[in-house]
């Protein structure tokens, strides 16, 4: 048993790191196997606006139905990198969100 008393000098102060915000790049998920590429119908939320994950950020048309993306992360919807009516290939960045 290797046990010894603790002195002041055991005791070093932690360094609290302060909550750093992180930018988040939203990539469109493939939709479908077949699906190469939606058009972007609405966007259901505007920059500055808090979001949790699961919250749609934009409807997009395939080629047979309108679909709901939902966000993957939770924060601040810093910009939309697109616009209604464009054309977004899977893996295309679509959104920034701030995340903390």
């Amino acid at each position: 048993c290797n046990s010894r008393l603790k002195t002041k000098e055991d005791h070093q102060p932690i360094e609290q790191k302060r909550k750093e915000s992180m930018i988040t790049k939203v990539k469109m998920p493939r939709l479908g196997e077949n699906v190469n590429s939606v058009f972007i119908v609405e966007l259901k939320c505007e920059p500055g606006q808090q979001i949790n994950a699961g919250e749609i950020l934009v409807s997009v048309e395939t080629d047979k139905a309108t679909v709901d993306v939902e966000s993957p992360v939770a924060g601040k919807i810093v910009e939309f990198l697109v616009k209604i009516d464009e054309e977004v290939q899977p893996g295309m960045p679509y959104v920034i969100i701030e995340t903390a």
